[in-house]
């Protein structure tokens, strides 16, 4: 039986890509700039990338979609 990989959204700060954790994980890490969705492989304040950390330590067979905001 195949299974299907469930897609979790992260709102969040956003998530570091850059870190050794997230290799080879599967992940789409965007924002809203100028009513544009783009590419971000960042982290405003840390916040995002542990909150994902923790979700793809505790579920198996998801993929992460960051959605970074920004707080105003």
């Amino acid at each position: 039986m195949l299974e299907k990989k469930l897609n979790v959204a992260v709102i969040d700060s956003g998530i570091d890509t850059s870190i050794p954790f997230f290799k080879n994980k599967d992940i789409l890490s965007v924002k809203i700039k100028d009513d544009n969705i783009v590419e971000c492989n960042c982290d405003t304040n840390g916040h995002g990338s542990i909150v994902s950390s923790y979700i793809l330590r505790e579920c198996e067979n998801i993929s992460i979609v960051s959605i970074q905001i920004k707080v105003i």
